[in-house]
C-alpha cells in the first residue's frame, strides 16, 4: 500500500492563519495537526481555517483532533473554521460521527455543498 504524502501549508494574513492539509488526516499525521493549532493559538492567532479540500482520508484520530483543535481555538479566543474535504469518504465520516453540526464550516471556492 502508498501511503500519500502528509503536509501542512501554512499561510497568514493580518493573524489568519490558513492550514493547508493534504494526503492522509490518521494516527500517524494528526498530532502534527495539533501541534500547528496549539503553536499558532498560544502565538495569539485571531482566526485558524483548517482546510480539508485536498484530503483523501480522515480516520477518527484525525477528527479528533479537529475537534480538539475547535477547543484549543475557543480557549484562545481564536475564531476557528474548517474548509471540508472535496473527497467523498472523508466528507461522509463527519456525518457518520454526528459532528457535522459542531463543526463551523467555511464554503469552499467549489460549488460543493457543507457536509449536512
Amino acid at each position: 500500500m502508498i501511503q500519500t504524502p502528509f503536509d501542512i501549508e501554512q499561510t497568514d494574513e493580518n493573524g489568519r492563519y490558513r492550514l493547508a492539509v493534504s494526503g492522509e488526516l490518521d494516527l500517524a499525521t494528526a498530532p502534527e495537526l495539533g501541534a500547528a493549532i496549539e503553536t499558532l493559538c498560544k502565538a495569539g492567532a485571531l482566526c485558524i481555517v483548517i482546510d480539508l479540500q485536498a484530503v483523501k482520508f480522515i480516520d477518527s484520530s484525525g477528527l479528533r483532533e479537529i475537534m480538539v483543535a475547535k477547543d484549543e481555538c475557543a480557549s484562545h479566543r481564536a475564531e476557528f473554521l474548517v474548509v471540508p474535504p472535496k473527497h467523498p469518504a472523508p466528507r461522509k465520516l463527519f456525518e457518520v460521527a454526528g459532528v457535522a453540526d459542531l463543526i463551523p464550516w467555511e464554503q469552499a471556492d467549489s460549488d460543493e455543498p457543507l457536509p449536512a
